[in-house]
């Protein structure tokens, strides 16, 4: 903004000049000129697909996720080591669980666990966060959305 002088020794505000685009060319448009040239193209198709982001959804519908299975985590056994230490057996479901490996903590008996279609199972709140971005299961990879086969399900108590 500029400042100018009136005769009265007041100042008045002008207001800069705003820049046009030049030409009316979007990032967009450079960035696909780059692509018709003749080279590596690796790094402007990078940048697109950032910029575009993910053709299909990537993350899982809230009934999606109301539909994931919750259990309570259970104590199977507990003893103690020679050390000193403690071991225990925990279980979701007659599933063993030692650790959840989007957060890479242990379970604990009574915490609420998520049980993915495919039989892997995480801590309730974080499959909840990590559902808000991906669909998948962070350990195989497999879409929540398919069914579980009932081969898998037999040994599911």
């Amino acid at each position: 903004m500029h400042t100018e002088e009136d005769g009265g020794g007041q100042g008045t505000i002008r207001a800069s000049p705003r820049r046009e685009a030049s030409l009316g060319f979007t990032d967009l448009d450079v960035l696909a000129s780059r692509l018709e040239q003749d080279g590596d193209h690796y790094e402007a198709l990078a940048a697109l697909g950032e910029f575009l982001g993910p053709a299909v959804e990537t993350r899982a519908t809230a009934e999606e996720i109301a539909e994931l299975p919750v259990a309570k985590v259970e104590l199977v056994s507990r003893r103690r080591t020679k050390d000193g230490k403690i071991k225990q057996k925990l279980s979701v479901t007659g599933l063993r669980v030692d650790r959840c490996t989007i957060c890479q903590m242990q379970f604990r008996p009574d915490q609420m666990a998520c049980i993915f279609p495919c039989l892997h199972i995480f801590h309730d709140s974080c499959a909840s966060r990590l559902l808000k971005t991906v669909r998948t299961c962070p350990h195989c990879r497999r879409d929540i959305a398919e069914p579980s086969s009932p081969r898998i399900l037999e040994g599911v108590v």
